[in-house]
């Protein structure tokens, strides 16, 4: 059962809820009423909610864009986008890493992800699966060495030396 209470003095009510049953059901049902107020019951459509942008908002591809630091070493990641609109990812740690490849894929969640191959001395075929996390704004997902074949959850944040607003 919906009860919808429009102009109605909040107080009254709440006072007349409490006058009428015993003291621990009154102290229910004043917190019942204080609750249905709060949610404000007397819009049929419901209480209007503000979510914010960063929780709302569903990854792009400009998203990955920047210069990004791995959080559990030196490792640097910078995400470009050419005048022609390829993409051009550079690997460091510290010195440049050769990168195959990188391209944005689709996951099974039809989320993108960022899929970077390295090969270099000391880099066979590494391979990091990224995805932008907007709620924290990092790249978040695995790094995987084909010669150890181990895979390491990582993440990336914006570099705050480089990404000055």
């Amino acid at each position: 059962m919906i009860v919808h209470l429009t102009g109605i003095d909040r107080n009254r009510v709440v006072a007349r809820i409490a006058g009428s049953y015993g003291s621990a059901m009154k102290s229910f049902l004043v917190m019942v009423a204080v609750l249905f107020f709060s949610l404000d019951c007397a819009s049929q459509d419901g209480p209007v909610r503000q979510v914010p942008e960063c929780i709302a908002k569903v990854p792009e591809q400009s998203d990955f864009i920047g210069d990004w630091l791995r959080q559990d070493g030196t490792y640097q990641l910078k995400v470009l986008r050419k005048s022609d609109g390829a993409l051009k990812v550079q690997y460091l740690n510290p010195k440049s890493i050769n990168v195959e490849s990188a391209e944005f894929i689709k996951d099974e969640d039809d989320a993108i992800v960022l899929m970077v191959v390295l090969r270099d001395e000391g880099y066979p075929g590494s391979t990091y699966r990224l995805r932008f996390d907007s709620s924290y704004r990092v790249l978040v997902g695995t790094y995987a060495m084909p010669s150890s074949q181990q895979q390491h959850q990582v993440y990336f944040t914006k570099n705050p030396l480089v990404n000055l607003p």
